[in-house]
């Protein structure tokens, strides 16, 4: 039986035989398959178990309009996704008892599980948790969580998917009419806006991956993204997923906050740490995400059940807890609720 590898290699073949002008580098045959290089390594050297959703993806992206193909190729992945589950037992083979390992997200989400929890993830990187991404089993530990009462606040810092693609747009437009003088330069921020674009519509298909997963229980998710007309990359950052939390612990009576990140590191491997508060002030951190952390606390004072603001109670606590109160100034850069 043929391995995913080698069902994509013959794949990529025919493709190319047909004329498609494909790279053979891995960046770019994951680009024609719409995954991250990084989560193509994996399944091409057998470390994940393909899902069904990416399965019907690969077919549609080398099978489209030829049926007998289409579904020779979707038997033969399947075949080979079963073989491979059955030997790693249907999840990545990952350490479990590394305090670094990105599995104990899990335990994570298990300290979530209630309705005083908060949780806010701030996406400077890709998400992983969806179905093309290193750990898509992660998505359901967040379900559970937010169907028991987590508040799940995703934040996406870099603008509106809208805007980063037409700044993308308008420099491509520049580029190809000549009207620059440092075309270099040009491709450098070119790139960097498609990386950013890519990144905002990954996070919205996990926010509504989630919502419907999670549209009857008793927690909430709402993703919030930067409003701002010109996106800064020096001023936003690329780097990792920073993880906000506030909730209790079973051993001590009171509300414990601690910030994460989880990382990628050389060798496609994934990380996930516990920042030490000695060099991070949290809050710091917390006022990234201002007035969201600041509006859910005060929930419980007003005799309120604690949720995330939408729609208009964000403007509410922008008034109440932004920065006008305190500078006399509004906030350059403001979250907006893009579940709405």
């Amino acid at each position: 039986m043929s391995s995913v590898a080698q069902i994509l290699e013959s794949a990529f073949e025919k493709a190319r035989k047909s004329g498609e002008k494909i790279g053979k580098a891995t960046a770019a045959e994951a680009q024609y398959i719409g995954i991250s290089p990084a989560h193509y390594s994996r399944i091409r050297n057998a470390r994940v178990t393909l899902s069904s959703k990416l399965i019907d993806q690969i077919v549609e992206v080398f099978a489209a309009g030829d049926s007998e193909y289409a579904g020779k190729l979707k038997d033969e992945l399947w075949a080979a996704r079963g073989e491979s589950a059955q030997k790693d037992g249907g999840f990545p083979q990952r350490p479990t008892t590394d305090k670094y390992s990105v599995e104990n997200i899990a335990t994570l989400f298990n300290k979530l599980s209630h309705r005083n929890s908060l949780l806010v993830v701030d996406y400077r990187d890709w998400p992983q948790a969806i179905d093309q991404g290193a750990y898509p089993h992660m998505a359901d530990k967040a379900s559970e969580a937010i169907n028991a009462g987590l508040c799940f606040a995703l934040c996406q810092p870099f603008g509106s998917a809208e805007t980063l693609f037409e700044k993308h747009n308008k420099l491509a437009e520049a580029i190809k009419e000549k009207q620059l003088h440092d075309k270099s330069q040009a491709r450098s921020f070119l790139s960097a806006y498609s990386y950013l674009y890519d990144l905002a519509m990954r996070v919205r298909e996990f926010y509504e991956q989630m919502r419907k997963k999670t549209a009857n229980g008793l927690g909430q998710i709402v993703l919030y993204e930067a409003d701002v007309a010109n996106p800064v990359l020096t001023a936003s950052g690329i780097q990792s997923r920073l993880f906000y939390a506030d909730f209790y612990e079973d051993t001590r009576p009171r509300h414990q906050t601690k910030i994460y990140e989880w990382v990628a590191v050389l060798g496609d491997e994934h990380a996930f740490v516990e920042r030490s508060n000695l060099s991070l002030n949290i809050d710091a951190v917390k006022l990234q995400f201002n007035p969201i952390p600041a509006y859910w606390e005060t929930c419980e004072e007003k005799n309120l059940p604690k949720r995330l603001p939408s729609g208009s109670e964000l403007d509410k606590a922008y008034e109440e807890f932004g920065t006008e109160s305190l500078f006399g100034e509004k906030e350059e850069i403001r979250w907006k609720d893009w579940s709405r």
